[in-house]
C-alpha cells in the first residue's frame, strides 16, 4: 500500500526493461519472460535465489550477479544462486523434519525455544516462520558463531510482538542486542545466558 506500492509499480516497470546481463541470465534460467515479470516472481522466484547468497554464503554473490557485464559470467553466477537457494531448500527441509519429529512427539510450550551450537544461521529465520505456522506460536530459533556467541531469529504467530516481548525478557540485559518489528526479529546473548533463555521469554510471554 501507499509508497511501497509505487515502488513496486515503477519497479516492475523498470525490471521488464532490464538489459543487466545478471538479471536476464536469472531469468532465463528461471523460464520468466522479462516483459511479464509480476510481484509474485520477484516474491517467489527471484528475491529467494537473490537472498540465497547471503544466506548461505555471501551478499556479495547476489551483488556480483546485478552488476555483471559479461554474458558468460553472467550465467555461472546465476547458476550459483540457484545451487545456493538448493542447497538452502535442502537445510530447511532437513532441519524441519528433525525438529517437527521431536516436536510431534510432546506436548509444545507456548513459546518454541530451539537451537544448536552447528545449525545454519543463515536459515533459522525461514525455519522459525514455517514452525510458528505449524505450531501456531512464537519461535525463537539460535545459533553460536565463530566467537562463541548466541544469535538467532524469532518468529511470531501473531499472537504477540516479539521485540515487545524480548524488550519485557530484557529487564537485567539478557540479551546483547535485539531488534526487528512485530512479527519477525533477530537476537544475540552471551553463552552463560542461554539456561534462562526459554523460561525468561515464557514467562513473559503468559
Amino acid at each position: 500500500t501507499g509508497e511501497n506500492r509505487a515502488l513496486v509499480q515503477f519497479g516492475l516497470r523498470v525490471l521488464r526493461q532490464t538489459r543487466r546481463p545478471g538479471l536476464r541470465a536469472l531469468l532465463r534460467l528461471l523460464n520468466l519472460r522479462p516483459e511479464q515479470i509480476a510481484e509474485d516472481d520477484i516474491g517467489f522466484s527471484i528475491g529467494p535465489r537473490l537472498n540465497a547468497a547471503s544466506r548461505m554464503s555471501h551478499a556479495k554473490e547476489a551483488y556480483d550477479l546485478l552488476v555483471a557485464t559479461e554474458p558468460r559470467e553472467a550465467e555461472r553466477l546465476a547458476l550459483n544462486l540457484e545451487a545456493k537457494n538448493k542447497e538452502r531448500k535442502s537445510l530447511v527441509g532437513r532441519l524441519l523434519t528433525n525438529l517437527t519429529t521431536d516436536l510431534d512427539a510432546a506436548f509444545p510450550p507456548p513459546v518454541l525455544v530451539l537451537g544448536g551450537a552447528d545449525w545454519p544461521l543463515g536459515v533459522l529465520g525461514l525455519t522459525a516462520s514455517r514452525l510458528a505456522e505449524k505450531y501456531v506460536r512464537p519461535v525463537f530459533l539460535w545459533s553460536a558463531n565463530s566467537r562463541g556467541e548466541i544469535r538467532g531469529s524469532c518468529r511470531s504467530d501473531g499472537s504477540v510482538d516479539v521485540v515487545a516481548l524480548m524488550n519485557a525478557a530484557n529487564y537485567d540485559n539478557l540479551f546483547a542486542k535485539f531488534g526487528g518489528h512485530a512479527m519477525a526479529g533477530g537476537f544475540s546473548l552471551a553463552t552463560e545466558r542461554l539456561p534462562e533463555f526459554a523460561s525468561r521469554l515464557i514467562e513473559h510471554y503468559e
